[in-house]
């Protein structure tokens, strides 16, 4: 059985919450640029909303980066 499926890497994608938490502070408008109005509502009804932020915005960096790279 012949694998179509070629790896050309693997990766981590590290984000730091306390970067994230400033630019939420500093550009409120940082949030609607990068999330959905339900991502939102999720990660402002948690207690460290920045963690929840942080999390997401790695998620969805680490799939523009190989989207990229298919390119």
């Amino acid at each position: 059985m012949k694998d179509d499926l070629n790896i050309s890497g693997i990766g981590i994608d590290l984000v730091e919450v306390d970067r994230i938490k400033k630019l939420i502070d500093k550009y409120p408008k940082f949030l609607n640029r990068f999330f959905t109005k339900n991502e939102i509502e999720y990660c402002n009804g948690k207690k460290n909303r920045a963690i929840h932020f942080a999390g997401k915005f790695a998620a969805k960096e680490a799939i523009y980066q190989i989207y990229w790279i298919w390119q």
